[in-house]
């Protein structure tokens, strides 16, 4: 469904964002959506994946002009996956970006967005 047509629907809008041969499904509320429409330029959501002493997983929004690698989702948002490894196992340890040898594991499968009280969140499952 195209985000305008969902803005003015009230429903739920879906997106299909292509990362290789797979294809992530991308949710967004209608107050995403209104946010959305209301920006100047495309927002930037960073799904990360830290493997370490745990995994963790987390959205980020960014609000950088232009990323390196960032897929176009619609004419709003862009999506970028990344898997990060600590270089030590502890508490603080700084992350650096590692190529995934085998990407498609670590590809989420949806991402879904949504905006309230000022503030963009964000979830995704592999």
């Amino acid at each position: 469904m195209n985000w305008i047509v969902s803005l003015m629907s009230g429903e739920e809008s879906c997106s299909i964002a292509k990362v290789g041969d797979r294809e992530i499904e991308v949710f967004c509320s209608p107050r995403a959506d209104r946010a959305l429409a209301k920006r100047d330029q495309a927002l930037i959501v960073e799904v990360r994946l830290s493997f370490g002493c745990l995994v963790r997983k987390e959205v980020r929004f960014l609000e950088l002009s232009a990323a390196e690698n960032a897929i176009e989702v619609n004419e709003r948002l862009r999506l970028l996956v990344t898997t990060f490894v600590p270089s030590v196992c502890e508490i603080g340890a700084t992350e650096q970006a590692v190529a995934s040898p085998r990407p498609r594991e670590f590809t989420p499968k949806w991402v879904r967005i949504d905006h309230a009280k000022g503030r963009w969140i964000g979830d995704y499952g592999l």
